[in-house]
């Protein structure tokens, strides 16, 4: 009798505490607002062993993102973990452009110490289309992050396959990248974090019979822009160069110089370039290549 007694203690415990915890998450919107993240609409199910939550329109607008929906699934034994999906519709803003993301929806899922510290972080897609004015498509795409030896650093990993870009239009067979990152503040739930520092360990690109390696470090300037040094390793690199200079991508004025250095610095179908990262813009010696923005 005296278990019994205290199985239902037990039972009538957790249930106070499921829809207790049902409560505040239903609240959870308007106290995210400040803070940044907004949701239309948030619904609760799943007793008594899971919150699973449903986010109508979910958006960072400070970050310039927002999607249809997700769907998370968190286990009330231990809130510190969650598993679900993210709409494949997705939008992204960023310096006055808009981009639009369709695709299957995103399997997603993230571990959280006790003190909310991010432990790891993953997502997957597949069929994934960019428009906007950038145009891409790509087969699959799997991202992880995981805390890497302290509490401030990670470790990511990057693979996608079947990547186009318009006006390049040509494709990237598959690419994958490891990176040590390190924050100056660490990463949490309640704040993004701010990022100090990125070691890309091994980076590889490969585009029929072309194959790019890329490696360096980066580091962000007390003005949040970045500078540092990378080593671009290209194998069979004519036809890379040739797709650059005749989609536009290098200026029309600037590829035969380009075109030019690159036969100089090859050893015959491997070409090295020393890349430099000042301010945020990444360049070629005296050539400016690409802006970084504040990543």
């Amino acid at each position: 009798m005296r278990a019994i007694i205290w199985g239902l203690g037990l039972g009538a415990l957790f249930c106070g505490w499921w829809f207790g915890a049902a409560a505040l998450l239903r609240a959870t919107p308007a106290h995210l607002a400040p803070r940044g993240v907004e949701i239309q609409a948030l619904e609760v199910s799943g007793f008594p062993s899971a919150f699973d939550l449903r986010l109508d329109a979910p958006a960072l607008p400070a970050r310039g993102w927002r999607a249809d929906w997700a769907a998370l699934s968190v286990p009330s034994y231990w809130p510190f973990s969650a598993q679900g999906t993210v709409s494949g519709e997705q939008t992204i803003a960023r310096r006055g452009a808009e981009w639009r993301l369709d695709g299957a929806d995103m399997p997603v899922a993230v571990a959280l110490s006790t003190g909310l510290a991010v432990e790891s972080a993953a997502l997957d897609g597949q069929d994934i289309r960019l428009s906007g004015p950038l145009a891409a498509t790509l087969d699959t795409l799997a991202l992880r992050l995981d805390r890497a030896e302290a509490a401030e650093n990670y470790a990511l990993a990057l693979d996608m396959t079947g990547l186009t870009m318009a006006p390049l239009g040509q494709r990237l067979d598959n690419a994958s990248l490891r990176a040590h990152l390190s924050y100056a503040i660490p990463l949490r739930l309640t704040a993004p974090g701010t990022l100090a520092e990125i070691e890309l360990r091994d980076a590889r690109f490969v585009s029929g019979p072309s194959t790019a390696e890329l490696a360096g470090t980066l580091t962000r300037r007390s003005d949040g822009l970045w500078g540092g040094a990378l080593s671009l390793s290209i194998t069979n690199w004519q036809p890379i160069m040739a797709a650059l200079a005749q989609s536009g991508a290098l200026p029309p004025d600037q590829a035969p110089l380009v075109m030019m250095m690159a036969q100089g610095m090859s050893d015959g179908d491997t070409l090295t370039l020393p890349l430099a990262v000042t301010g945020s813009i990444l360049s070629l010696g005296p050539i400016p290549l690409l802006d970084l923005g504040r990543l």
